[in-house]
């Protein structure tokens, strides 16, 4: 019975003890980004736990690298200090080429951490032998800090293809124009489930040479893509 006290004491004690964690030289992630898409807010200070937190910090596109530092209070407060190294998360984009007869090249952007959230907004303009094309599309994986996440785009592609008949192949001006969005929910840092709709219009019309080749002078054609992912 001697022993009841002592016991009571020490889980008194173990339970006024607190962790907690702080980050230094983030410059642009935010520290609710880095709790809601790791354990970090609701683990504790063991050695194992934290190797395990430092990886699944690792993961997140925004770092790619993470250290941890442990102080103890006088009292058995702990506190983890975490240093991060943040990737480089803002990308220009640019492409140039082409075959004989066919020029293209693409200038935009793409930044893998917009506002510090790890939000994904991708933006360029591509021309494709005087054909304008272009990509709009965003991607947001925590809405307000919560599990669901959303993504969109708008695209437009425009290229000479050809399509093929039973008297031959004929060559078309063609064009996309494609509206998509889509639904995410993470199960887990490193387990993710989606729905999305995406919707498409095509467009064929024969090139002026191609008049006495085979197939219709224009098609239009309206499609609708339902994916799901994990």
């Amino acid at each position: 019975m001697r022993l009841l006290p002592l016991f009571l004491l020490l889980c008194q004690i173990a339970g006024a003890q607190t962790t907690r964690h702080s980050f230094s030289e983030a410059a642009r992630t935010q520290e609710q980004y880095l709790l809601n898409n790791s354990s970090v807010g609701t683990a504790g200070a063991d050695s194992a736990t934290l190797w395990r937190i430092r990886q699944e910090l690792v993961n997140l596109p925004t770092l790619y690298d993470a250290q941890f530092a442990i102080d103890v209070a006088a009292g058995g407060d702990t506190t983890v200090h975490w240093s991060l190294s943040e990737s480089r998360s803002r990308f220009p984009l640019f492409d140039f080429g082409g075959l004989r007869g066919n020029l293209t090249f693409l200038l935009g952007y793409k930044d893998i951490n917009w506002r510090g959230l790890g939000n994904e907004i991708t933006a360029f303009y591509q021309n494709n032998d005087g054909r304008h094309n272009f990509l709009l599309a965003l991607r947001n994986p925590g809405i307000r800090g919560t599990r669901w996440g959303y993504a969109a785009e708008l695209r437009r592609y425009a290229s000479e293809e050809p399509l093929y008949f039973a008297a031959g192949s004929t060559l078309y001006d063609y064009s996309n124009l494609t509206l998509g969005g889509g639904l995410m929910y993470r199960l887990h840092p490193r387990h993710e489930v989606g729905v999305g709709l995406t919707v498409f219009r095509e467009e064929y019309t024969k090139l002026p040479a191609q008049e006495a080749a085979p197939g219709p002078a224009g098609l239009t054609e309206n499609k609708a893509l339902l994916k799901l992912s994990h």
